[in-house]
């Protein structure tokens, strides 16, 4: 997923990502999304990818 983006923004993004996921994990078991968290990590690994193709 090409996010058309130079480095800066996605090291941006991918911090904003990687806060949410935190955020996600941070929360007690039971209110864990397992559909949120699988989604803001493959966010996150399409960004990464992103980021080291540019």
């Amino acid at each position: 997923m090409p996010y058309g983006q130079n480095a800066d923004e996605l090291k941006e993004k991918i911090e904003q990502v990687r806060k949410r996921l935190n955020h996600l994990i941070d929360l007690e078991e039971s209110k864990i999304s397992t559909t949120e968290v699988l989604k803001l990590s493959q966010e996150l690994d399409d960004l990464l990818v992103e980021y080291q193709k540019s």
